[in-house]
């Protein structure tokens, strides 16, 4: 995924399968564990904890879709497939369940990078951003 920070995080999976009182097949996906992101607030990794449950009601072909309106909201329908990719599967559902920007709590920030002393130079607001980012190379 494109998103870490690091490889360090650790995601355990179970995928369950059943039949429900309809006779339809139902997938279980159950997903937990940590990832490590980039807070979008001060750059640094921070942990991620995931705890996140899908449920899929398979379907023979996509004429067999109904309306998205009148599934169950604890069911999504999907095209069985024999050649089913789980690890696909189970990064599209990290994807899904993810923040669009990731954050510490408040008072968590690296209070190096979250400086309410930087003065804009004359180079207008880009030249702060390049001040940080002077900053941050500086630090590693």
């Amino acid at each position: 995924m494109d998103c870490l920070a690091s490889q360090e995080g650790e995601i355990f999976y179970r995928l369950e399968g059943m039949v429900d009182q309809d006779g339809h097949p139902i997938l279980h996906l159950f997903v937990s564990g940590t990832l490590v992101v980039q807070c979008q607030r001060c750059l640094e990794a921070m942990e991620l904890p995931v705890d996140l449950q899908s449920g899929f009601r398979l379907v023979a072909s996509e004429r067999d879709l109904g309306p998205v309106e009148e599934e169950p909201e604890e069911w999504t329908a999907w095209v069985a497939d024999p050649n089913l990719d789980v690890e696909a599967l189970v990064e599209d559902e990290l994807l899904l369940a993810m923040p669009f920007a990731p954050v510490h709590p408040d008072t968590a920030c690296s209070p190096r990078l979250v400086s309410q002393d930087l003065e804009p130079p004359d180079g207008g607001p880009f030249a702060v951003l390049a001040l940080l980012k002077d900053r941050k190379s500086i630090e590693r």
